[in-house]
């Protein structure tokens, strides 16, 4: 088992399950969670052995036994209440709890009332908003999900399902999204020893009695309940905790400890050197660093970035991968296959990879983005592989700090805030340029070796990002024949034959379900139209020959640099020109015209100035 199973792989499993079940402080648990990660991503573990595997087991079995049962039942669900739909929300609520609500609906969310359009994207509802907490394969349609406990200071941190929905998405134009009117409804709280709430709430105690209670402070009501119903609304935000007596009060935080102690002493000293540390120890303050400044970034809004929970942001990409992903998470929880590949476009117009991805990060992390950054913790160190291969040990590893810790080409795309402030806001670059920054490095120093890696790898970094498709097209048709790759050998022809289709799924789905020969996206195709192309006035050029990334392309000129950095650089050119002109479309193009800089430079002052004078006699 030792020599078939990786240590580090199997901590990794150990840790997503450990995660999935553990309630425990989020900060603290965002805490140990990043210490966590990194630590099983640079430094290897010990192999496993009797000793490790039987304290592994025993805090398995512990933990099974002592930990808290979610058996609190949450429903959850948008306030879009107005004069025509009064009874459906009757039935919905109760006519008791309706009856409580529709005055402060009224009074406090009067637009809402006369036109749902004025606070919500739309006028839909769903019977039951589905929370991905629920297990994939014990889905209940009945409730949302189910808790060990409640504790929330506002809409930022409830995690409450209805607003991974599109029903849920507010008119961001004239609402606050804290002040989204919503219900949130807790059943089976007679084990419960208190329930605090500030704002509007409605309850049922155990002894059949209904009311409703407005606290304008954080109160504890001095009843046994049964249920209750919160209320959210503009000026009357909702806030609320329950407390249990119980002797395991912090279990899950003693096990996470526990755990992490466990992987400190684990591993493996002796494989441990200098290297390893050079790389680890500024990964980890990097980390820590950015999550820690980002509560003073406005791209973070109202989120603790520790907490590793978030629900979009209207008027950006962000809030449409959310409710696409819950679409699919719904057509998997249903069994329905037609909807699931469909992903919530008949055209796809926002780039496919993402939403498929949040997806996977849901079915293992459930309402928190574990998985998804766990992935992104290892871009230092496919940056740092790139940048040593390129550029050698010592300038490869300055570069590296500067991307880590002194973000100088911070707004070229070159620093690892901002690749997690993008991915934080769910834009698809992050792990597009990630998975190309990996097979690049393939390409360049282990073509042959690697092929099918490189090639999977590319693949998923265009499920990501489209654009990249020409550049990558480009340069392995070059290199496999110039490498003399017979791709139609066995041992290539049938995995390149399903690495295709992550290629050719975009066209697929859009020829099947819309009917069009749309390449990979809508909009890419927009952009990329001759019509379009031809629309553009005289203005519009100027305006892109303004900008610098002109200037880089001088350098297709030089003879000596290296041919496919150069195709890369022409063809992400010609690509992006026409779209808009937004910074972190043009990363992968910096990048390369900065790798190439660096090679002019090299050449200049390591061949004294034998280079230039080539140059120039040419």
């Amino acid at each position: 088992m030792n020599k078939i199973l990786n240590p580090n792989i199997f901590f990794v499993i150990l840790t997503f399950i450990l995660l999935r079940f553990i309630d425990s402080d989020l900060f603290l648990k965002g805490l140990i969670f990043i210490v966590i990660s990194i630590v099983l991503i640079y430094l290897p573990q010990n192999k496993l052995n009797k000793v490790n595997l039987s304290l592994l087991t025993i805090l398995i079995l512990i933990f099974s036994i002592f930990n808290e049962k979610k058996n609190i039942n949450e429903i959850s669900g948008p306030l879009k209440i107005n004069y025509h739909n009064e009874n459906q929300y009757i039935n919905l609520l109760g006519i008791d709890k309706f009856s409580f609500i529709i005055d402060y609906y009224k009074n406090n969310a009067e637009k809402c009332y006369f036109n749902t359009l004025d606070c919500f994207q739309n006028d839909d509802t769903e019977d039951i908003y589905l929370s991905p907490d629920q297990l994939i394969f014990n889905i209940q349609n009945t409730y949302s999900r189910q808790v060990s406990e409640i504790n929330f200071h506002d809409l930022a941190d409830a995690r409450l399902s209805f607003i991974k929905s599109k029903s849920g998405n507010i008119n961001y134009q004239n609402i606050y999204k804290l002040d989204t009117p919503y219900f949130v409804e807790y059943q089976n709280l007679e084990h419960i020893d208190s329930v605090c709430f500030k704002g509007l709430g409605y309850i049922d105690t155990i002894d059949k009695r209904s009311f409703g209670l407005f606290h304008k402070d954080n109160k504890c009501l001095d009843e046994a309940i049964k249920n209750f119903t919160g209320f959210n609304l503009p000026g009357y935000n909702l806030q609320v905790s329950s407390s249990e007596k119980s002797n395991f009060k912090y279990f899950d935080e003693i096990i996470l400890i526990l755990f992490l102690t466990f992987l400190i002493f684990n591993l493996s000293i002796n494989k441990i050197g200098r290297k390893e540390l050079k790389l680890f120890i500024p990964v980890l303050i990097s980390t820590f660093i950015i999550f820690y400044i980002s509560r003073f970034d406005n791209w973070f809004n109202i989120f603790n970035l520790f907490n590793f929970y978030f629900f979009g942001f209207e008027g950006g990409d962000g809030s449409f991968y959310i409710n696409a992903a819950y679409i699919l998470y719904k057509s998997l929880a249903n069994i329905n296959v037609l909807e699931f590949f469909r992903g919530g476009e008949d055209i796809f117009y926002f780039t496919p990879g993402l939403r498929y991805f949040l997806l996977i990060n849901q079915l293992i992390s459930g309402d928190f983005y574990y998985l998804f950054f766990f992935i992104l913790f290892f871009l230092p160190k496919i940056i740092n592989k790139y940048l040593v291969k390129q550029f050698g040990e010592k300038v490869g590893y300055i570069l590296t700090l500067s991307f880590l810790l002194f973000p100088l080409l911070h707004h070229l795309g070159f620093s690892y805030y901002q690749f997690i402030r993008h991915a934080y806001r769910l834009f698809p670059e992050s792990f597009g340029y990630m998975f190309f920054i990996a097979g690049l490095t393939i390409f360049l120093h282990s073509f042959k070796e690697n092929y099918l890696k490189m090639n999977l790898l590319f693949a998923i970094s265009v499920f990501f990002r489209p654009n990249l498709v020409l550049s990558i097209v480009l340069i392995m048709i070059v290199k496999t024949v110039y490498e003399k790759v017979n791709v139609f050998n066995l041992k290539y022809l049938v995995p390149l034959t399903f690495i295709s289709l992550i290629y050719l799924f975009p066209l697929l789905h859009n020829l099947y379900f819309g009917n069009s020969f749309t390449l990979f996206t809508e909009y890419g195709s927009k952009m990329m139209n001759l019509n379009y192309i031809n629309s553009n006035n005289f203005e519009f050029y100027i305006n892109k020959y303004k900008l610098i990334n002109l200037v880089f392309l001088f350098m297709l000129f030089i003879p000596g640099l290296n041919i496919y950095l150069k195709i890369i650089l022409i063809t992400q050119y010609l690509t992006i020109f026409w779209f808009e002109t937004l910074g972190r479309y043009y990363w992968i193009y910096w990048l390369v015209s900065l790798n190439l800089l660096y090679d002019i430079m090299h050449k200049l002052f390591n061949n004294k100035w034998k280079f230039l004078k080539k140059f120039t006699s040419s």
